[in-house]
């Protein structure tokens, strides 16, 4: 008999432990944002710079198209006009030779600005590595060549009416220590996650870089729609 009431105090303390446990659990996690409506958008942008410690790409402008593919969830096209670097002309694959056109495509999921539940990011994902999706550009200046970038990155956005939102890509520092301004977004559970950032390689020297991306832009959805708790 006292084995039985032992074993039956430990199984209500489990069950105590597990239930407060649980408590915990819901009380800390977090749900991540989503739009109001499934809606897509198009936008434009100003000047934009790509940096590989040392090695950099100014555009000139950006047009930006985003396709809904969830409330949540999407995928990106941005092309870059007027690109150069070390003062020559760059473009991606697929792009016109001398064209000075970069076409950065990719997925987008809408994300917490870590805790703060009030402010949100937009998270670019490019391709994972350079064997799987990259993107590749070609500069004709001969210290750069062909080069790849892959990885992924953050924007702030803000609403600024109910069908215009603003992107802003950030970097801060500059030398050995520019860096994105966001690095980390808040997952469902509370956490904040660290993403992986830009990586890029010159062909010619074969060595991986860490990128910064800076620009901003204003998108224009086709449906009005606000950013809300799921």
């Amino acid at each position: 008999m006292r084995r039985l009431k032992t074993a039956g105090v430990i199984l209500t303390a489990v069950y105590a432990i597990c239930v407060l446990t649980a408590a915990a659990a819901s009380a800390n996690s977090t749900v991540l944002p989503e739009f109001s409506t499934t809606s897509s958008s198009t936008g434009t942008g100003g000047e934009a710079s790509l940096s590989l410690e040392g090695t950099t790409l100014s555009c000139e402008n950006n047009r930006d198209e985003t396709t809904a593919t969830s409330k949540k969830l999407g995928t990106f096209r941005i092309l870059f006009g007027g690109c150069k670097a070390g003062g020559k002309a760059c473009h991606s694959l697929g792009q016109a030779a001398g064209s000075e056109t970069e076409e950065l495509t990719g997925e987008y999921h809408l994300v917490s600005l870590g805790s703060n539940r009030t402010h949100y990011l937009i998270w670019f994902l490019l391709g994972a590595s350079t064997n799987t999706g990259a993107l590749h550009l070609e500069c004709e200046s001969a210290a750069i060549g062909l080069l790849l970038l892959w990885g992924n990155f953050l924007g702030l956005i803000e609403e600024k009416s109910g069908t215009t939102y603003k992107i802003n890509i950030e970097s801060v520092g500059g030398g050995a220590t520019l860096k994105q301004a966001v690095v980390t977004y808040g997952n469902n559970s509370g956490e904040e996650i660290t993403v992986l950032g830009l990586r890029g390689r010159l062909t010619n020297t074969g060595t991986e870089r860490k990128g910064t991306e800076k620009t901003e832009a204003l998108l224009a959805f086709a449906t009005g729609t606000t950013i809300l708790e799921s």
